[in-house]
């Protein structure tokens, strides 16, 4: 039985194909072969589908970007397309319908993967995880305390902020997962704060690669007598017995280098 094929949309008529044939697999990670191009630019579209084994929750995600910048992903529960700048939407559009239905050809993908490899579940890799400030910390100044979560595979990860041990909720927000070109994913949270003198903040990370929550600690240290205010670390290594295991199928990478003149409009031939 093959694998249908997703319906990847052109872009200024310049197809976009899958990245290898048959790309669509169960367990292909961080270690996977797909590779892009070398190309001056870029455009890409990512779309993955997966299934966690004990919850059996399901959740899939649709992206397009440039050069390594995202321009906009597919709210699949919402079906709406979401521009990461507002004015792209202004001159541009997407059918979130489209989006939809290569989900449920990576759900179908999904189940015949799942059968193909004897239920063959997907390596988790760990994050690595780096907390900053996005200016230079004064104290009683408005800032924003970053929190940057990389090279993690699969695409299932929980970011939770604390401020002085308790959890934060109120105006976090966080981007959906960026794909990497080495099938790992990465992602960012962001924590609106004022500087205060005492207060400290952490940055917790739960991932099925980690034998447990991952936390990063930001506070006095990243005080105006350090202006960089970074803590970085990096989580232990894949794990053999994670306390979650993953079943996943990646949605096919469909990724096509395209003509700078494509890119930046007609050039002058005198030029």
């Amino acid at each position: 039985m093959g694998l249908p094929a997703p319906a990847f949309p052109s872009h200024q008529g310049v197809p976009v194909p899958m990245s290898r044939p048959g790309g669509c697999g169960a367990g292909v990670g961080a270690d996977g072969d797909a590779r892009l191009p070398a190309a001056e630019n870029m455009l890409s579209q990512v779309e993955f589908y997966q299934r966690t084994d004990r919850s059996q929750q399901e959740s899939g995600q649709y992206t397009q970007g440039f050069n390594q910048d995202e321009m906009f992903y597919v709210d699949l529960e919402r079906k709406e397309t979401v521009w990461r700048l507002p004015d792209f939407g202004k001159f541009a559009s997407f059918e979130a319908q489209l989006a939809l239905g290569n989900a449920a050809v990576g759900k179908q993908n999904l189940e015949i993967m799942i059968k193909r490899s004897n239920r063959t579940q997907a390596e988790n890799v760990p994050p690595e995880v780096t907390v900053f400030p996005r200016g230079p910390v004064e104290l009683g100044e408005p800032n924003i305390l970053i929190c940057f979560v990389d090279k993690f595979s699969p695409p299932v990860l929980s970011v939770t902020w604390l401020k002085n041990g308790q959890e934060v909720t109120g105006g976090v927000y966080e981007t959906d997962f960026y794909p990497r070109q080495d099938n790992s994913f990465r992602k960012f949270s962001y924590l609106p704060f004022v500087p205060s003198q005492g207060d400290f903040y952490d940055c917790r990370v739960e991932h099925g690669g980690l034998p447990e929550t991952f936390t990063i600690h930001w506070g006095e240290a990243g005080a105006p007598g350090e202006p960089a205010g970074h803590r970085a670390g990096t989580a232990p290594g894949p794990t053999q017995e994670p306390l979650r295991q993953w079943e996943t199928a990646w949605g096919c990478w469909g990724m096509a280098p395209i003509p700078a003149s494509l890119a930046s409009g007609p050039r002058d031939p005198g030029n």
